[in-house]
This record gives structure tokens, C-alpha cells and sequence, in this order.
């Protein structure tokens, strides 16, 4: 993996599979962070009670990484749920967890509303762990109904404005990451991000407030639209879209096995280009 310069890799332990010396050690070649299992609250996602987590959990301590604690895909807030038993078992155990990952999708399409309602979760999440927060993943989108909802091009640029300064503006939040611009069932299975989504970018003339510069890449996929181009130096950031042949090239030389498929039952290494919060 060669993120872009000034970009930081942050791989992920994505469920149970994954938790083998060989993808260890991959970690800690890769970063100085590791990232905890994918949405275990989810049957889709790792699907993982949070005791087994628990008993997983040293294996990913002994990486002598920043580790970030299992992200849930919703509920993180509440008392009892799924972020909340580990927290507490983890405590019980004396186990490490130095931030949270969380993940936020908004059904409320109004730009005000939905930065709203982002930030009382960050709070209250805030509230209960007083743990730093990188939220890497969120977006609006409408799961409500079954079939998703997507915004215009208008309502997810007036949303990623408000919600980047208000992001920009909670000390307890060390990074922040737009997991997608789609807004068609259709860019949803190509798996579109911020380098993918151009009539949105259209919307922001190209530029983002978002000092974490960050964009979610599904490992082993070359598939997966990337930033071409992240301007680390400034805020706002500019990002541009890579060509096809680009994005192509890229993943080749990140990923060369990628077009193999993985070992029946085999791990999963997954994670994000990121990069920390720049104050001025």
C-alpha cells in the first residue's frame, strides 16, 4: 500500500477471519493504527457478539498499535448496546481502546437538520466513553424503507458543507471521513466515493472542508474509485477524480494479487487513507 503523500494508511481487522499472525503482521507494516472489526452489530457486516470480540481483542493489542475500538453501525450512545457492553467489558479486562470509530447515516435529507442530529450522536457517544471519536464513515442516505433513499446532488453538497464546519469545530472529533457521494442504486454497487461522485464535486467547485482527508478503500478491490489527489497542505482540500486508467494503475500497484480471489475462509485487511485533523 502507497497512499498519496501526506496521506496516512489506517488498516482495519475486518471480522474473526482476520484476526491471523499474517494479517497482523500486515497491520503493523501498514500503520501505526489499526482499526477494530467492521459493523459487528450487523448480520451483513462481521456479524460478532460483543464477548467474542472481547476474547479476540488481545491479539489485536499485541500489534503495540493505537487501537481503535470495533465500529458499530448504529447505537453507539446507548447504554446496553452493542459499543457499550464491550466498552464495558474492556474496562472490566483492562483492555486497550485509545479512540471510537463510529459510523452515521442520515435519513433527514435537510442540510440543518441532519447536522443536527450527527452532532448529538457525536455527543452523546462522547458523553459516555470520553474517548476521541474519528467518525469514519457518514453520509445521508435513507435505509428506512428497505430500498435506499438517496439525496439530490444539492441536498449531499448542502450536508457535506455544514457538516464539515461543524465537524471541523468539535475538539473530540481527531477525524472525519465522507464514506460516499453516490446517490444511485447503481454507483451504490460500483462502490463510488469522493473521487467518484464528480456532479457533487461540481456542486463544492471541487472543494471540501474536511481536514481528515479521508476516503474509505475496500482492500484486495481495484474496482474501488479513490482520491487522485489529496491537497494536504491547505483547507479547503481540493480532490480530483482519477481516470479510469489511473484508478486502474493505482490498484495494480497497490494491490498486484488483488484480482485473485481470497482463500475460502481466509482473513480480510481492510482500511482508510487518512489524515489528521490540521488546526490553524
Amino acid at each position: 500500500m502507497r497512499p498519496p503523500a501526506g496521506v496516512e494508511f489506517v488498516p482495519m481487522i475486518w471480522g474473526a477471519a482476520s484476526v491471523t499472525d499474517a494479517q497482523l503482521k500486515t497491520a503493523r507494516k501498514e500503520g501505526t493504527t489499526l482499526l477494530g472489526f467492521n459493523e459487528p452489530d450487523l448480520p451483513a457486516q462481521t456479524n460478532m457478539s460483543a464477548a467474542k470480540a472481547l476474547d479476540l481483542w488481545p491479539r489485536l493489542q499485541s500489534t503495540g498499535m493505537r487501537l481503535g475500538a470495533p465500529a458499530v453501525a448504529s447505537g453507539g450512545d446507548i447504554a446496553g448496546g452493542w459499543l457499550d457492553q464491550f466498552m464495558k467489558g474492556a474496562a472490566a479486562r483492562h483492555y486497550k481502546v485509545d479512540f471510537i470509530p463510529l459510523h452515521w447515516y442520515g435519513s433527514d435529507f435537510r442540510a440543518d437538520a441532519a447536522t443536527s442530529q450527527l452532532r448529538s450522536y457525536l455527543q452523546a457517544t462522547y458523553n459516555r466513553y470520553k474517548k476521541p471519536i474519528w467518525l469514519t464513515e457518514y453520509s445521508l442516505i435513507d435505509f428506512s424503507s428497505g430500498t435506499p433513499r438517496y439525496p439530490t446532488p444539492q441536498q449531499q453538497a448542502a450536508f457535506v458543507t455544514k457538516s464539515a464546519a461543524m465537524l471541523q469545530g468539535l475538539p473530540f472529533v481527531e477525524r472525519y471521513a465522507w464514506f460516499t457521494l453516490r446517490r444511485t442504486r447503481a454507483a451504490h454497487k460500483q462502490g463510488q466515493t469522493l473521487a467518484g461522485g464528480a456532479d457533487i464535486l461540481t456542486q463544492l467547485s471541487g472543494q471540501f472542508l474536511i481536514s481528515a482527508a479521508a476516503a474509505r478503500l475496500a482492500g484486495g478491490d481495484p474496482t474501488v474509485a479513490r482520491p487522485a489527489a489529496v491537497d494536504v497542505a491547505k483547507r479547503p482540500l481540493t480532490l480530483r477524480r482519477l481516470t479510469p486508467k489511473q484508478e486502474a494503475e493505482q490498484a495494480k500497484r497497490d494491490h498486484p494479487a488483488a484480482a485473485a480471489p481470497p482463500p475460502e475462509g481466509g482473513g480480510r485487511l481492510r482500511g482508510h487513507l487518512a489524515r489528521a485533523r490540521v488546526r490553524r
